[in-house]
């Protein structure tokens, strides 16, 4: 495998182009849970099933993403990703039952895990160590911003044409950025990778395991991503069924949620410049915990 030679905005926006297909696949169907658990003929509980069956292979994806992409490189991966992601969301907008949808987001988390993978692997490999920080903190602005924008796509595909439009929509864009990768991605991964031994080795994941610093903060992040996810599934059947909103009350009020979370992601950088890392993250998790608070009473 080559090199690229220069890394480029191309590049860039091609990797915020993976990337997207995680938040996309979370958020555009919120507005149409309760809808669906309609059609379904379950409780809204099983629907939000849907979020965890696809968090639980996104997550445990990586452990098989990662050394495919070492061994294969990065953008056979990404496009075995994509496609995963487009067959799945078919089978998810075909699913005429809940264990054929779960089914479908099972794989569909798949798929989205190769293509994250495959983005951030892309521009460590482009830009250096220094440099990545930057553009990976770029990508994760861009991720930000789904949260705010597919609900509204989604609260009018589902008031427009049914809930299953989300899916076909999920389906369309996996098909616009495989051609996408197909055509302007070039392959990205070092050629002095070491691609040799076994695909899978447990001394792999135990070198970054063993590291207390590491499970300090994964566990950190682990906690902070589980309230952001209980909020998530939870708030569409608590605010339309539980307090009357329509679709598009609701995507307001998610909307400012995803405005905070995105003001929150570009000054979070410059107050760790200013006070330290620790002192963010102590604070961090002192909002967490009030935040907890006053929606627990």
């Amino acid at each position: 495998m080559s090199t690229p030679s220069k890394p480029d905005s191309r590049l860039v926006a091609l990797m915020v182009l993976l990337v997207l297909f995680s938040p996309l696949a979370i958020d555009i169907y919120l507005p149409a849970m309760p809808m669906m658990a309609v059609e379904f003929d379950v409780v809204p509980t099983r629907i939000q099933d849907t979020i965890s069956w696809f968090l639980v292979s996104l997550g445990l994806g990586q452990l098989v993403a990662g050394p495919l992409a070492d061994r294969f490189g990065r953008r056979p991966v990404a496009m075995a990703g994509i496609t995963i992601y487009a067959v799945s969301s078919a089978f998810a907008f075909l699913a005429s039952s809940l264990d054929a949808l779960l089914v479908a987001r099972l794989l569909q988390g798949a798929g989205a895990c190769a293509t994250s993978v495959c983005a951030f692997a892309a521009v460590r490999d482009s830009f250096g160590g220094k440099r990545s920080g930057q553009m990976i903190s770029y990508l994760n602005g861009a991720i930000c911003f789904i949260p705010a924008l597919a609900p509204l796509l989604g609260a009018w595909l589902t008031a427009e044409f049914g809930w299953r439009a989300n899916f076909s929509f999920m389906a369309a864009y996996a098909l616009v950025a495989l051609a996408l990768v197909f055509f302007l991605f070039r392959e990205t991964r070092p050629a002095d990778t070491d691609s040799s031994g076994p695909l899978l080795s447990p001394a792999r994941y135990w070198m970054v395991l063993k590291e207390p610093v590491f499970i300090y903060h994964g566990m950190l992040c682990l906690l902070a991503m589980s309230v952001i996810l209980a909020y998530v599934t939870s708030v569409p059947v608590r605010l339309i069924n539980g307090l009357g909103l329509s679709m598009e009350q609701f995507t307001y009020w998610f909307g400012i949620n995803a405005v905070f979370n995105i003001f929150a992601s570009m000054t979070t950088p410059k107050i760790m410049d200013r006070i330290g890392s620790r002192k963010t993250l102590n604070g961090g998790m002192l909002l967490l915990v009030v935040a907890g608070c006053v929606m627990g009473r």
